[in-house]
């Protein structure tokens, strides 16, 4: 099961690395890519998709709703229930005050941030490929600037992954250790974007 789970890890990144470098880095580039080249669907009926059809194509197929966590939860962990129901629901609190007109500065500020450490990365891919940084210095320092969150998003992709993959072979011991491991991140997310909205 982990060599099904590091193979899956790692198709995932394979798949999206290219996706980033072609498109300049931004998830917003890849759906709107998708949008564009759409054949899926018929645009004339509604213009154009809805931001969650984007959202999940960006999320993959390893993007777990909410009813899919108390469904599961209901299954695999019932004491627990309630608290995965209170975690959803400060979540989706959280989402949208962040979402909200008075976040749009804070909002704007770390997309700021983001875009200017994407520029940086590229800016050493380009004193990489004029010769003016060896391959090591270049992956070192462009490691360094993409540091920054990585490890947080890997641990839930992995996370989902092997939920999913627990669920999917119904596992009862191992989906109900993936689910408590996912209700604990997903207080220290919910944490963290309380502490960036205070911040």
């Amino acid at each position: 099961m982990k060599l099904r789970i590091t193979l899956a890890i790692l198709l995932c990144c394979l798949i999206s690395l290219p996706q980033l470098s072609i498109h300049g880095g931004s998830a917003f580039a890849k759906a709107e890519t998708f949008e564009k080249d759409c054949t899926a669907c018929e645009h004339e009926k509604h213009g154009k998709h809805e931001k969650g059809e984007a959202r999940h194509q960006k999320a993959g197929m390893f993007r777990i709703t909410d009813e899919e966590y108390i469904a599961w939860a209901e299954k695999f962990t019932p004491d627990k229930v309630a608290e995965w129901k209170e975690v959803l629901g400060k979540r989706e609190q959280l989402n949208k005050r962040w979402l909200s007109p008075e976040m749009k500065a804070k909002r704007e500020a770390l997309q700021q941030k983001k875009e200017n450490r994407r520029k940086e990365i590229m800016e050493l891919r380009k004193q990489y490929e004029s010769g003016k940084l060896t391959k090591e210095e270049y992956m070192k320092q462009a490691y360094e600037k993409m540091r920054s969150g990585m490890n947080y998003r890997m641990k839930a992709h992995a996370l989902a992954i092997n939920l999913k993959i627990a669920v999917e072979e119904n596992n009862s011991r191992q989906a109900s250790l993936f689910l408590n491991e996912m209700l604990a991140f997903l207080k220290e997310h919910n944490n963290r974007i309380k502490k960036k909205m205070e911040s």
